[in-house]
C-alpha cells in the first residue's frame, strides 16, 4: 500500500505539458543545434521561429509570393443555394 501512495503522490504532483509544449521545445532543440535556420518545423507540421537564428529577417515559409505586389481580387463566389 506504501509503494501505491507514493506512485500516487508522485502523479499528482507531475505537471503535464500539451502537446504544443513538447513541440515547441523539441523545435527550440533543433533551433539550438542549427542557427543557421530561420524557422523550424515540427513533427506536428507546425512551424515554429528559431530563437537562436542571427540573420536577416526570413517571412514565414508558408507564406505565399510575400515579395509581389498584391493583384486584383479573385472573383467573388457565386451565391449559395437558401437552403431555407
Amino acid at each position: 500500500m506504501e509503494d501505491y501512495l507514493t506512485g500516487l503522490e508522485e502523479h499528482l504532483d507531475f505537471h503535464y505539458s500539451t502537446d504544443s509544449e513538447w513541440d515547441r521545445e523539441g523545435a527550440r532543440e533543433i533551433g539550438r543545434e542549427h542557427p543557421e535556420r530561420a524557422w523550424i518545423a515540427s513533427d506536428r507540421d507546425v512551424w515554429y521561429a528559431n530563437p537562436f537564428y542571427q540573420g536577416p529577417p526570413v517571412p514565414h515559409p508558408e507564406e505565399d509570393d510575400y515579395d509581389q505586389p498584391a493583384g486584383p481580387p479573385s472573383a467573388p463566389l457565386p451565391p449559395m443555394d437558401d437552403p431555407w
